[in-house]
């Protein structure tokens, strides 16, 4: 499947070339080993070089899932990437341009120079920003102050747009309700927890294993039918692997979201608390958590005025609070399936290429693993969350 796909690969880029006009072109393709940070794609840095012309650096992601794979999940992850650099990203920039928003405020986002949507063979051929100084922080490590407070910036740009794209175009954001669900269903969590989830819980210190399994037990996992008092387009996967970064000359830090496989409608607060999950640890929790909270609202406002929309007429401080409230169980549940895996070492780690195993998610948590789904435990039992 994916040898076919990566065939394909070559075929789109030779129409690049074309478009480009790189004639006499020669290619060089380098796999990118994720070291166990992806499970969906095979990556690729490719190179194209011609007489006369810059080497024109691109980003190529290949399907690997097989088709059983694939029907554990509700979402279409190639297509609604491809989507969102087609259409709607356009949308996004059409709107920045209506409003005339300074550059320094726009959503940044990398150039799509090609794709395929032919089933078992996606592709997607993207801008590399490696070569521009841009890179991602390692997976094992976690966020600081100034990290995060220009993530959630950057977060509460693209939340913003998507409000202006849900008032603009109110039937098209409907449609989009039923196609773009939770990656993470209640029939999957409800499977997870009930048979895949042993060694997780056997990770979890005796003083919160029986407390963590009560609140699990308790819950019904559908989180897709909250009433959100703000409904967006999320980006569904938002930590610091899905974000490249470079530090430019005043020591600001520039930065990019990208990988937007787990598009979906639902409350910004589950990509601000799939970060705090996810790049986040203990130790900024116990300084920032509130305060990071509070940044995103303000920022979002900010984004949300630039669009001539009032934040009071979308979502208010108090509609924000409330979905806090409705969300920080998504932390735990969410926390307790993801952290094992994205935190495994590559040997630990799953491979999805063409498996039928549906317990991909249950791994042996690794020591890193281990203490920092702790760790979130202990910070949501503080918070009376548990």
């Amino acid at each position: 499947m994916a040898d076919d796909a990566e065939k394909l690969m070559y075929c789109k880029l030779e129409s690049v070339a074309k478009e480009q006009g790189y004639a006499n072109y020669k290619t060089n393709v380098r796999e990118l080993n994720t070291g166990g940070a992806n499970y969906t794609s095979r990556l690729y840095y490719v190179t194209l070089s011609a007489p006369g012309c810059p080497d024109l650096n691109l980003f190529a992601k290949i399907a690997v899932l097989s088709e059983k794979m694939r029907s554990k999940f509700p979402i279409e992850i190639y297509t609604n990437e491809i989507l969102y650099y087609s259409h709607i990203l356009k949308r996004y920039q059409e709107f920045e341009e209506k409003y005339c928003i300074n550059t320094k405020h726009r959503l940044r986002s990398i150039k799509c120079y090609g794709y395929s949507n032919e089933y078992l063979k996606e592709s997607l051929i993207l801008e590399d920003l490696t070569p521009k100084g841009f890179t991602t922080l390692d997976r094992f490590l976690c966020v600081d102050w100034k990290y995060a407070s220009r993530a959630v910036s950057e977060l509460a740009k693209f939340h913003s747009l998507s409000v202006e794209f849900r008032l603009n175009f109110p039937e098209e954001f409907e449609k989009y309700k039923e196609r773009f669900p939770l990656l993470f269903n209640e029939h999957f969590l409800k499977d997870f927890f009930d048979n895949h989830a042993s060694k997780t819980y056997a990770a979890i210190k005796q003083e919160n294993r029986q407390r963590l399994v009560d609140f699990i037990k308790a819950q019904n996992f559908n989180f897709s039918k909250i009433t959100t008092r703000c409904p967006v387009l999320a980006h569904g996967d938002f930590r610091h692997s899905n974000i490249m970064h470079k530090e430019i000359d005043n020591g600001e830090l520039e930065l990019i979201i990208v990988d937007y496989q787990g598009f979906q409608i639902s409350s910004p607060l589950i990509d601000l608390m799939y970060f705090i999950i996810l790049s986040t640890d203990k130790e900024f929790r116990s300084q920032h958590y509130h305060q990071l909270l509070d940044h995103y609202y303000s920022e979002f406002c900010g984004s949300l005025k630039r669009l001539n929309i009032d934040p009071d007429t979308v979502y208010t401080k108090d509609d924000f609070q409330h979905d806090i409230k409705l969300f920080e169980p998504y932390v735990v549940i969410m926390g307790t399936l993801i952290l094992p895996g994205m935190s495994a070492f590559v040997e630990n780690a799953q491979n999805m290429e063409n498996t039928e195993d549906r317990n991909v998610f249950e791994i042996e948590p690794c020591q890193i693993g281990s203490q920092r789904l702790n760790d979130l435990i202990d910070d949501f039992v503080e918070l009376g969350v548990l």
